[in-house]
């Protein structure tokens, strides 16, 4: 991303020293400028994206056993190992309930029927 933002950069100084008000290189910079923009919105947004379905751990509020995660906005990630690396993938929203018996050590008992 920041390597496209310097291409722009680099374009939009071409395009200020350019002493022609109007020049077919002008125009050609002009609309690749514009492309580039539309990539760096692109990749930000899917940055976004990405930091929602896999968020890092250091975003988590992870149980006991650090098997499962919640988001700040209220999702709820589960651990998964890939070769050696640990990640958290999105299960999904859910809304938060206080547990009444905290001091309890395996939350698991709590949640079988």
């Amino acid at each position: 991303q920041s390597q496209i933002a310097s291409q722009h950069e680099a374009l939009a100084r071409a395009n200020h020293e350019d002493p022609y008000i109007v020049s077919w290189n002008k125009l050609k910079r002009s609309s690749k400028m514009m492309k580039l923009k539309q990539e760096i919105t692109k990749l930000a947004h899917k940055r976004h994206e990405l930091g929602i379905l896999e968020p890092d751990k250091s975003l988590l509020r992870l149980s006991q056993d650090q098997e499962v995660g919640l988001t700040r906005e209220g999702g709820v990630c589960c651990k998964v190992h890939k070769g050696l690396a640990v990640e958290y993938h999105m299960l999904g929203k859910f809304e938060i309930a206080s547990m009444q018996n905290r001091d309890h050590k395996d939350y698991r008992e709590l949640l079988s029927p």
